[in-house]
């Protein structure tokens, strides 16, 4: 596979791509991702101290994100190619500090309400304050897992700074950068036919995280803030 990749890469006809697909924002939600990068900047929020989370799906047959070679200025209809592993697949949760800690744990099925709160109750934000104290922010997304009561309840009693966060805004969250990193290390020149092969590849890839790429993620967190003003003088719309 990597042979392939590299006369791919080393021919002058092909051009590589990245097949993205982009959300669409309404104006609504476009005006509010300002209102609360605005609000944001107005409170001089410390972003070295917001923790970024999110989970992720790493699926048995290569990431989502389809790229491919294809002739330069030829007009093709790219066809996505069908699962061969039936699509199974690994979820986890992440959360990313400055300091290039990566904190990742394996979810056994769907994410829940119940399986959330435990999760940050038992394990994440002990890990957080033991490095932050109180003194941090907790980014989370909308997702019903992460805003039920049972949640908010909980946050509240550990008196949990939370970052207000807009909706559809994956392009504002640092942890989609250290995704695609990750999952172009889990997934390079490696094929896998079993969950178990896959995660021990996930949890090696990210033990090794820290060390490797401590001066990528606090290059993430400095150049943060003039991310959030291009959305910001963007009308809001994603980048």
């Amino acid at each position: 596979l990597r042979s392939i990749k590299r006369c791919l890469h080393d021919n002058d006809s092909f051009i590589f791509k990245n097949i993205r697909r982009k959300i669409k924002l309404t104006d609504e939600q476009k005006s509010f991702r300002m209102y609360t990068i605005g609000g944001w900047i107005k409170e001089n929020i410390d972003f070295k101290r917001v923790v970024y989370s999110d989970e992720a799906r790493f699926s048995l047959d290569g990431p989502d994100n389809f790229m491919t070679w294809e002739l330069e200025n030829e007009e093709t209809t790219i066809l996505r190619p069908m699962r061969y592993n039936k699509g199974g697949s690994v979820m986890v949760f992440g959360a990313i500090l400055f300091d290039g800690t990566f904190l990742i744990r394996k979810i056994d099925g769907n994410m829940t309400g119940e399986k959330y709160s435990k999760l940050l109750k038992d394990d994440i934000i002990p890990k957080v304050r033991a490095k932050y104290r109180n003194k941090f922010y907790f980014q989370q997304d909308n997702a019903r897992a992460h805003t039920c009561k049972k949640v908010k309840k909980l946050l509240n009693k550990m008196k949990v700074q939370l970052l207000i966060w807009p909706s559809h805004s994956p392009d504002l969250n640092l942890i989609e950068n250290v995704w695609r990193l990750l999952k172009g290390e889990v997934y390079d020149g490696q094929e896998f036919s079993n969950k178990q092969d896959l995660w021990i590849k996930i949890a090696k890839c990210v033990e090794e995280f820290g060390t490797k790429h401590v001066n990528f993620v606090k290059s993430m967190y400095d150049g943060v803030v003039d991310r959030y003003l291009k959305v910001y003088s963007n009308n809001g719309d994603l980048l």
